[in-house]
């Protein structure tokens, strides 16, 4: 989804450009979890705080990592494929 929501925004960009960015922000919002952060924001009195840590994520994973990476190659193929 990254992928898409920058591919939108930087038309011109070059494909790759697109998905090297979009792992780099995937990569950055994992390693957040890691400051456990959206963690204690789930226990926060807001709902709209606990909405945006769940959407986060409260917990690093290198599988999350792997996953992200995949996603993001897969995308970039099929949006190379329809050039």
């Amino acid at each position: 989804m990254v992928y898409a929501i920058l591919r939108l925004f930087w038309r011109a960009a070059a494909r790759a450009r697109v998905a090297v960015s979009a792992m780099a922000i995937m990569t950055v919002i994992e390693l957040f979890q890691l400051t456990m952060i959206p963690a204690h924001l789930l226990a926060n009195e807001h709902v709209m705080v606990r909405v945006c840590a769940r959407l986060m994520g409260t917990e690093f994973s290198f599988l999350d990592l792997l996953t992200y990476a995949v996603g993001i190659a897969w995308t970039y193929l099929a949006d190379s494929s329809n050039a």
